[in-house]
C-alpha cells in the first residue's frame, strides 16, 4: 500500500517542529559540552595519579545505564503513543491540529517522536553533566574525561534531521494503515 503522503510533500508540514528540535537539541548539547570544558578546566592537576577506583565505578555503571535507557525509554513512548494513534485515540499532543486528518496524524506522529526523541536526548544529557561534574573529583582519572566525551558524542548524532523524520512519518502511516500497530 501506498503511503498516503510522500516524504517530500510531509517536509512542510513538520518543519516547525523539526526548528524546535533543533532548537532544544543545540542548546542541550552546547550547555554541557560548555560545562565540561569548564569543569575541565578548573579540574587543573586534580585527579593525577589518583584513582578513586569503586567512585570511578559506580559512576561508569550509571553512564551505560543511562546509554541504555536512552535508547529503551524513548522507544517504549514513542511504541505506545503509536498504537494509541493507531487505534483511533488521542496520544497527548499538546499541538492544535486541523481538521484534515492525514495532517492531523502527521503533526500527532511529529509530537509523539520528537517527545519520546526529547526523553532520550534528556537521559543522556543528565548523565554527560552528572559524569562531567565527576571529572572535578580529586579522585577520578584523568582518563575519565573520556565518559562525558562519550555522552556528548552520543547526544551528537542524535541531530534532528528534516528528511529522516519525513521518511519516518511516511513509513510510520504505511504501517499503521496496514495494521502493523493493531
Amino acid at each position: 500500500m501506498a503511503s498516503r503522503l510522500d516524504p517530500d510533500s510531509i517536509g512542510p508540514l513538520i518543519e516547525p517542529q523539526v526548528k524546535v528540535m533543533r532548537i532544544i537539541y543545540a542548546s542541550l548539547v552546547a550547555g554541557v559540552a560548555a560545562y565540561l570544558l569548564f569543569a575541565w578546566w578548573q579540574r587543573g592537576d586534580a585527579g593525577a595519579g589518583q584513582a578513586g577506583g569503586t567512585m570511578v565505578l559506580i559512576t561508569l555503571v550509571f553512564a551505560l545505564t543511562a546509554v541504555v535507557a536512552s535508547f529503551l525509554v524513548p522507544t517504549h513512548i514513542l511504541r505506545t503513543s503509536i498504537r494509541q494513534l493507531a487505534r483511533g485515540g488521542p496520544i497527548g499532543t499538546t499541538i492544535t491540529v486541523p481538521d484534515d486528518p492525514v495532517v492531523s496524524q502527521i503533526i500527532a506522529l511529529m509530537g509523539a517522536r520528537q517527545t519520546s526523541w526529547l526523553c532520550g536526548l534528556a537521559i543522556l544529557d543528565m548523565a554527560a553533566f552528572y559524569t562531567s561534574f565527576v571529572t572535578t573529583a580529586p579522585w577520578a582519572p584523568n582518563w575519565f574525561v573520556a565518559v562525558p566525551v562519550g555522552l556528548i558524542l552520543l547526544m551528537v548524532v542524535r541531530v534532528p534531521i528534516g528528511s529522516a523524520l519525513a521518511e519516518w512519518v511516511a513509513t510510520t502511516i504505511e504501517d499503521i494503515d496496514a495494521g502493523v500497530f493493531g
